[in-house]
């Protein structure tokens, strides 16, 4: 996560208004926490997926995905 928002801090540290101040730290905060989230799945993947907190988000972002295709399916009738 650190090699991935280190170039983006540079941009950040030259910013003079605060509204640009706060949008270049939100977007330093979503690119690491998609790319810490996306490294801890990747490893959990690794490893086998065994049985944990991994897990369990797995399996619930996996029925909800189904619930949402059943539903936009439903729609499209």
């Amino acid at each position: 996560m650190a090699l991935v928002i280190a170039p983006l801090e540079g941009s950040v540290a030259n910013v003079t208004g605060f509204s640009q101040l706060i949008l270049g730290l939100a977007i330093v905060l979503g690119v690491g926490a998609i790319v810490y989230a996306s490294s801890i799945f990747l490893l959990w993947r690794l490893a086998g997926c065994p049985d944990g907190l991994e897990f369990d988000v797995a399996n619930l972002l996996a029925s909800y995905s189904r619930r949402v295709r059943k539903v936009s399916a439903d729609l499209t009738v």
